[in-house]
């Protein structure tokens, strides 16, 4: 087994990457990927809380 890492310069690189650093980070991001997860927080009423 094996694990890798990277660094956040690298992640901002991939398309929809989020830093969680920002204290706003997922803000008014209108990337599919992220209207996806917010749709099911939303329909799954899960409670986020920073």
């Amino acid at each position: 087994m094996a694990f890798a890492s990277v660094n956040a310069d690298e992640l901002e690189l991939i398309e929809g990457y989020l830093s969680p650093s920002a204290k706003n980070f997922i803000g008014n991001n209108n990337h599919a990927t992220v209207v996806m997860l917010k749709t099911f927080a939303e329909t799954n009423r899960l409670s986020i809380s920073f």
